[in-house]
């Protein structure tokens, strides 16, 4: 019997009332190895079995919801280590890769405020998200995170960050819309974050918003319990304005 079936596909990323991806993630990793890869391999197997009963329209509400608590997750976090990126590779990376099988691919895009410096507020977008997003099949595009890479490359460091990111945030949104491109093209899940930018920074991603088999997600309020965000499902099937 595989422990690791929970009732509904949506209990391995819950933000409701606990960080369901922390908990499971360190409760996984801490175990000896060989129980360690057997719960990763039974998540996987649990990804299919889940899916394989969803409908299309049950299959895209589902990628939202996975996508919006990955992102609540990371906001929230403290700590971070390999654990979670394992668990999210088993998990969601298995569910967004069947999304792309049935032939669907996710937008989100959010517009948020980070405050603070590279090693305070900023913490976040510029160092941990990527970790959640990637293992879970979903590309992770951010001009100010890009633009920390930019820096790196020519020699600076992150104690750097606040002192330069005025002068490489534009070749950083170049970057990022480029990524954006190529991701349209090869019909790949990204999550797009602009931290506190203008709306016409998404106009590439809103272009697409009536294409059939595009999942949009548009988030301008924080990623915490209780907010909402609006989402556009392929062809308008359903229109979930203010979903929580």
């Amino acid at each position: 019997m595989n422990e690791w079936l929970f009732p509904r596909i949506t209990d391995y990323f819950d933000n409701q009332n606990r960080n369901s991806i922390f908990e499971y993630s360190q409760m996984i990793g801490f175990s000896l190895q060989e129980k360690k890869e057997q719960a990763l391999l039974d998540i996987k197997k649990a990804m299919f079995e889940h899916t394989a009963i969803l409908n299309d329209e049950q299959l895209t509400y589902a990628a939202f919801i996975i996508a919006d608590d990955i992102y609540k997750s990371a906001n929230e976090i403290s700590l971070f280590n390999l654990y979670i990126s394992e668990y999210l590779e088993a998990s969601a990376g298995t569910f967004f890769e069947i999304l792309s099988q049935r032939g669907f691919v996710l937008h989100y895009l959010a517009n948020n405020l980070y405050a603070g410096t590279a090693g305070a507020g900023m913490i976040r977008p510029l160092q941990f998200f990527r970790y959640f997003f990637l293992p879970a099949g979903i590309k992770y595009i951010c001009p100010h995170e890009i633009a920390l890479e930019l820096m790196k490359r020519d020699g600076l460091t992150i104690e750097d960050y606040d002192a330069n990111i005025a002068n490489y945030l534009g070749e950083a949104q170049l970057v990022g819309d480029t990524v954006i491109e190529k991701c349209h093209d090869q019909n790949d899940h990204y999550f797009n974050l602009q931290i506190d930018g203008e709306k016409s920074r998404f106009n590439p991603s809103l272009a697409r918003v009536r294409d059939q088999n595009v999942i949009t997600v548009f988030r301008s309020e924080p990623p915490m319990a209780g907010t909402s965000c609006d989402v556009l499902f392929p062809a308008a099937e359903i229109d979930m304005s203010g979903a929580n």
